[in-house]
């Protein structure tokens, strides 16, 4: 609360363990909870959520969301965001960092993640996270995915 954000949880109880590099995922909160300071205003809620969602034909995952009621962000802030070249419209001097580094955390586990808007102000992420992840190719290309996100293809196009 020292910087007017409250932060609340709702937890289904008996959530199942899910197989993570532990310090890795503790960065993964600490980068997340980074960005909140950064982007929210004072005053501003965050709630945490997860849930199991249970497969039928494979192990389950984990979805974790936060929702807050800050500002929000515009159409193209919201498909830049994971962008490694993405910049606050409201301080240029600031790339959007600490998002790149939770989706490399999160893909690296195995995982997704996505942001929408949220109904009357604010955004919501979500991230799944499989309760037990495969491991990931040793040559899968991140740099080819990189390389898709828009904000790196518009540079590209925009290069003389």
């Amino acid at each position: 609360d020292r910087h007017g954000l409250t932060v609340r949880h709702d937890f289904i109880p008996n959530l199942p363990k899910i197989q993570v590099d532990r310090a890795k995922f503790q960065r993964f909160f600490d980068l997340l909870l980074k960005e909140c300071l950064v982007s929210l205003p004072s005053g501003s809620q965050i709630l945490f959520k997860a849930r199991e969602l249970k497969s039928v034909d494979g192990p389950g995952e984990i979805r974790i969301e936060l929702e807050d009621n800050g500002p929000g962000m515009s159409p193209q802030a919201l498909r830049s965001i994971f962008d490694p070249f993405f910049l606050r419209q409201e301080n240029p001097q600031e790339f959007g960092i600490h998002l790149m580094g939770c989706y490399f955390i999160i893909y690296h586990h195995g995982g997704r993640i996505d942001v929408q808007e949220r109904e009357g102000g604010g955004v919501k992420f979500t991230f799944w996270v499989p309760t037990h992840p495969k491991p990931r190719a040793e040559n899968v290309d991140l740099l080819s995915e990189l390389l898709r996100t828009d904000a790196v293809l518009d540079e590209l196009w925009a290069s003389p």
